[in-house]
């Protein structure tokens, strides 16, 4: 890995509106989805309250919840 790069973690067509999807890149886990308007957002796999996989919860009004408690992640 060289510092300070961008790296391609997906293809494009593999994040989905609506549908979290978890993956592992350079031993990081993260989640991606699609908001309403086709933008992604990437972010760190793990609630930062009870560290469950964020990836296994819902996108709600273009957060990603968390299927623990709830919590609403943007």
């Amino acid at each position: 890995m060289i510092p300070n790069q961008w790296y391609a973690i997906l293809q494009s067509n593999e994040v989905k509106k609506g549908k979290p999807i978890g993956f592992t890149r350079m031993g990081e886990k993260m989640v991606a989805w699609r908001n309403r308007s086709g933008l992604v957002t990437v972010m760190s796999d793990l609630c930062p309250h009870r560290g469950v996989a964020l990836s296994v919860g819902a996108i709600k009004d273009d957060c990603i919840q968390c299927p623990f408690h709830g919590f609403e992640y943007d």
